[in-house]
């Protein structure tokens, strides 16, 4: 008897282990399920009146002149980030393929089949360069206002920034920019692409809300854009 009672001792004992085992098992299951992978992946925030991207400044500014190399990698990351939300949303994006390849990335124009390079080189093809940087930045800025559409349509949110045709975003106060480098202000552009990453985390924040099938509530507003 005694025998049999140390074993019904130790089987109650290993029991209550693997349900501790289970209950750890559950709990770190759900942690990861709720878990925002892309907000991991690629963090956004910002450095003053700079957007930043993965710790890479996405603009630059005549008394913060951000090197091309940077930029350009900061615009590898916003393409890698596009198209992971495409995935995450299901959707192929009309009229346009994102290509990410580092700080080189580039759009094609699927009705065209041409290529556009989303970076900016500063050799003696500057000025073609620039066009073409243009039109791959407007083309990206049509790619987010598709996901974005969608976002606001299955969820209830509003982003904070309207995207308009032609490489266009508009703030809250009904103020207009340029996602275009090639006659701008290097103010006003640098405003463009924050205003163009504060959305971006918003959809990062959007889709982690509908894979954990909670009520949307996001507490950020566009205050962070410096009038």
């Amino acid at each position: 008897m005694g025998d049999q009672k140390l074993a019904l001792i130790e089987a109650e004992e290993e029991m209550q282990c693997l349900e501790s085992r289970l209950s750890y098992a559950r709990n770190h299951l759900h942690r990861l399920q709720r878990t925002n992978v892309l907000n991991i992946a690629f963090p956004i925030w910002y450095d003053g009146h700079i957007g930043v991207i993965n710790g890479l400044h996405l603009g630059r500014l005549p008394n913060r002149p951000v090197g091309w190399e940077e930029i350009n990698a900061a615009w590898g990351q916003c393409a890698l980030l596009l198209q992971c939300i495409g995935k995450k949303l299901n959707h192929t994006f009309q009229n346009h393929r994102i290509v990410p390849m580092g700080s080189q990335s580039k759009l094609v124009q699927l009705s065209i089949s041409k290529e556009f390079p989303l970076y900016y080189t500063t050799g003696g093809m500057r000025l073609l360069s620039a066009g073409k940087f243009d039109t791959a930045m407007i083309n990206f800025l049509d790619c987010l206002n598709q996901a974005q559409q969608i976002i606001e349509h299955t969820s209830n949110i509003q982003l904070p920034f309207r995207i308009k045709d032609k490489g266009k975003l508009q703030d809250p106060d009904g103020q207009i920019y340029s996602i275009k480098w090639n006659g701008n202000s290097e103010e006003n552009w640098t405003k463009a692409l924050k205003m163009m990453l504060i959305n971006m985390k918003w959809i990062i924040a959007a889709l982690s809300t509908k894979k954990n099938k909670k009520a949307i509530s996001i507490q950020s507003t566009p205050s962070t854009i410096d009038k």
